[in-house]
C-alpha cells in the first residue's frame, strides 16, 4: 500500500510499505494511506479530414465564402483585402494534411467568419466545437 509520512501536519514523503512495516515503525498519527495517483488525462485530438470541415458548413455557407472570396476590382481596398484574406485561408486549408480544430488560428478564422456575417451568430462555436463523428475522424500520419 502507498503511505503518505505527516511531519507537523503536513505530508513529507509517499512510500509503499505493508501495514505490519508501518505499525511497526511509525507512530498512528504519522502516517496514513494515500490516495491513489489519478490516471493521467488522456489528451483528445480533435484532427479532422478537410472534407470532414467542409461538410461542417452547410450550402449556403459555402455559397456566401465563395462568393465573399471573390475578388471586386471595385471593391475598396479593405473589402479587396477581406476577399484576399477569406481566398488564403481557404488556400491554406485546402493545403493542409488535416484541419486541427483546436488550432488558435483556425478557430480565430472561423469565429472571423462570423463576425463578419458570412456565418450565423452561434455557428462558428457549433462548427468548431461539434464532437468529431468517425466519418470526419483524421487517420493519417
Amino acid at each position: 500500500m502507498r503511505y503518505e509520512i505527516i511531519e507537523n501536519g503536513a505530508v513529507v514523503n509517499t512510500i509503499i510499505a505493508s501495514p505490519e512495516f508501518m505499525a511497526e515503525n511509525f507512530a498512528p498519527d504519522a502516517y496514513r494511506v494515500a490516495p491513489e495517483p489519478s490516471a493521467p488525462t488522456a489528451v483528445v485530438v480533435r484532427h479532422i479530414t478537410k472534407l470532414g470541415f467542409r461538410n461542417r458548413f452547410t450550402r449556403a455557407e459555402k455559397v456566401a465564402l465563395e462568393m465573399a472570396a471573390l475578388d471586386n476590382p471595385a471593391a475598396s481596398l479593405a473589402q479587396r483585402q477581406q476577399s484576399a484574406a477569406l481566398r488564403a485561408d481557404l488556400k491554406d486549408q485546402e493545403g493542409a494534411t488535416f484541419i486541427d480544430l483546436d488550432r488558435a488560428d483556425l478557430r480565430a478564422g472561423v469565429q472571423a467568419l462570423e463576425a463578419a456575417g458570412l456565418i450565423a451568430a452561434g455557428r462558428a462555436l457549433q462548427i468548431l466545437d461539434a464532437p468529431v463523428q468517425e466519418i470526419e475522424r483524421f487517420r493519417g500520419g
